[in-house]
């Protein structure tokens, strides 16, 4: 079963330049073909939406680097989770991801 995980980048402003550097593993690419490594350049409008999914077994986005001259809203998700290991029961999961620079050690989470 393939798992389908994605990136979306939303511009807020107009001519946001967007760079995405693709993470993930060597069984990684996208539907454009992407490896791991690869960049692409986009400029962005308001409310447009760059949407990159990873195909291949296994694959993952996780390492992927996101630049912008502008502020932008980075989701990411995947389409079929498998959180507890069944195959029979996935799960789709999505979350807002927050800039390298707001990173730190200490999170108040819900129980």
């Amino acid at each position: 079963m393939e798992n389908t995980s994605y990136t979306a980048i939303v511009g807020i402003y107009d001519n946001t330049k967007v760079r995405f550097t693709l993470g993930g593993n060597l069984n990684t690419t996208t539907p454009g073909g992407m490896k791991p490594g690869d960049q692409i350049i986009k400029t962005l409008e308001t409310a447009d939406v760059l949407l990159i999914p990873a195909i291949g077994e296994n694959s993952d986005l996780s390492g992927s680097k996101i630049e912008a001259n502008k502020p932008i809203s980075v989701i990411s998700g995947n389409y079929s989770a498998m959180i507890d290991g069944d195959e029979t029961s996935t799960n789709y999961i999505i979350e807002q991801e927050i800039p390298q620079h707001m990173w730190r050690t200490d999170y108040i989470v819900s129980p």
